[in-house]
């Protein structure tokens, strides 16, 4: 976002300056009217320089126009002033809403896919540190903690709140929409498997659930990465599956642990939060999917 900042900077700076040279040499009235106008629809969110620059553009003529003629009614003069006015802020508003589509222009889809592959990869980070926090591994609850607030940072950067303005193309709106859905619905996902795992799960128990774990992990954050490469718009070079075996051999062997009577089950903890991890994890895999299938 920094350089968008600084591009947008410099688009402003170079249109007010075009707009005072031409204001100089063609104004028809007050110097100020072109600049001020070419500076008033520059001001619009970002994916819909040209809609709401027109939109600014008829505000702000209205609102002059409408005030010169209360001025003009208090102390009558040439009415030609109507024209001169309309004129230098018309010239104005082109040059702004001209310089806002071709000077350092802003391409929303290339910004909003690497502020995405950002999200997606601290996802990764985020569940490969979830894991070795599951497994009881050492330094894992400070390792993980440390993702999360990689996550939450780089969520917190990543507010294309343009997605909502007024003027922004109703039939790009949609598709917008859908990832910032499926990406908070992830990040709800992890925050849930986080708390999970920090559960001190028996040694015992997880003995034999260390393998498909490991494995699921594995095989989301290969789909993870898949959608990445997706983004930048590159090829996927290897076949992947869709977890569902995964998950299979995940419940598999913790029904084989499960003790059938409901006496013993309320009795421990283990069984009752790694049941919440199955969920969570059919969960992540049904919404990565989702994610997957809207890249096509």
């Amino acid at each position: 976002m920094k350089l968008f900042f600084i591009k947008r900077l410099l688009s402003i700076t170079l249109a007010f300056l075009i707009s005072a040279v031409i204001s100089y040499y063609f104004s028809k009235s007050e110097y100020y009217w072109m600049p001020i106008a070419t500076l008033f629809v520059m001001q619009t969110s970002l994916g819909a320089p040209l809609r709401q620059g027109l939109l600014r553009f008829f505000l702000f003529l209205f609102t002059v126009i409408a005030g010169t003629g209360i001025i003009l009614f208090i102390h009558p003069a040439s009415f030609s002033i109507f024209y001169a006015r309309g004129y230098d802020i018309s010239v104005g508003a082109l040059i702004g809403i001209v310089s806002n589509l071709i000077i350092f222009p802003i391409h929303i889809d290339v910004l909003f896919r690497k502020e995405l592959v950002l999200v997606l990869n601290s996802y990764a980070n985020y569940l490969a540190s979830i894991l070795d926090l599951l497994l009881q591994k050492e330094n894992a609850k400070e390792g993980a903690e440390n993702k999360k607030q990689c996550v939450e940072k780089v969520v917190l950067q990543f507010s294309p709140t343009w997605v909502y303005t007024p003027g922004f193309s109703v039939d790009l709106r949609q598709g917008y929409r859908h990832f910032l859905v499926m990406t908070g619905r992830l990040e709800q996902i992890l925050f849930s498997l986080h708390h999970i795992a920090r559960h001190p799960f028996s040694p015992v128990f997880l003995k034999d659930m260390n393998s498909p774990l490991i494995s699921y992990v594995d095989h989301a954050n290969k789909i993870l990465q898949a959608i990445v490469t997706l983004l930048n718009l590159k090829k996927i070079t290897e076949a992947l599956d869709d977890l569902s075996d995964e998950v299979r051999i995940l419940e598999k062997e913790f029904q084989t642990q499960v003790p059938f009577s409901i006496e013993l089950l309320s009795l421990s903890k283990d069984y009752i939060y790694f049941a919440a991890l199955i969920a969570d994890l059919k969960d992540f895999r049904k919404t990565l999917l989702f994610l997957a299938e809207a890249l096509r």
